[in-house]
């Protein structure tokens, strides 16, 4: 063609971005994983320029959900061997969304190991089952800690953790907004080895507690 139609016309910065992700996201076979790095380093530039700019409010420029673009930001909790099955469709989108819910490369890779097992019975994995895997060998129930939630403990291998276990960004409640189907069961640790050297130095404080007292 000698000329080509078009609409030429300015648009506000803050736009831009909008623009290109939907229109890419049209036109191209965009994998989740660019998707989810694309909107992580557009938050944290607009988050550097106005602290009060929110996932919400990106959402809302670019007409997702709240939920799905959480859905899509978990995905940059993923270690690199997750991220490696999931662009070679080894795993789904949504059951890479399960993985980055826990927070060790060990753990991520542990179950990555596990669901990925193309002899177990029940392979491919659901989005279902691979909950359930989580729920059972990965996680604690804070519910049946034996020491107060609301306490400090300067625990080997984790001395240095300044929260406590109701403020920890590992406890189910305070991770809502990025995994919301999260939002019923708040009291779920996602750290299990914390929980567990949490737990002894519970229970080698009681026991000094009862040698003090005279109690063998």
């Amino acid at each position: 063609l000698n000329e080509l139609p078009c609409r030429v016309r300015d648009v506000a910065g803050q736009r831009v971005f909008a623009q290109q992700f939907v229109e890419k996201a049209q036109r191209e076979n965009v994998s989740a994983l660019e998707e989810a790095e694309a909107l992580s380093k557009q938050l944290d530039g607009r988050k550097a320029g106005q602290p009060s700019f929110s996932v919400e409010d990106l959402a809302k420029e670019l007409g997702m959900s709240r939920a799905g673009l959480y859905g899509r930001l978990a995905l940059t909790r993923l270690h690199a061997p997750v991220r490696e099955a999931l662009l070679a469709g080894k795993i789904s989108t949504s059951v890479a969304g399960q993985v980055a819910k826990l927070p060790t490369p060990s753990a991520q890779e542990k179950l990555l190991k596990e669901i990925t097992n193309e002899e177990a019975w029940n392979f491919p994995f659901s989005v279902r089952q691979v909950q359930e895997i989580i729920e059972d060998e990965y996680v604690k129930q804070l519910d049946d800690a034996p020491f107060d939630l609301k306490m400090e403990y300067a625990t080997a291998p984790f001395p240095a953790v300044p929260f406590t276990c109701v403020d920890c960004p590992h406890r189910s409640g305070n991770m809502k907004d990025e995994f919301p189907d999260l939002a019923k069961r708040p009291n779920i640790c996602t750290k299990p080895e914390c929980f567990g050297a949490k737990c002894k130095t519970y229970w080698i404080e009681q026991a000094h507690e009862q040698r003090s007292a005279g109690k063998t």
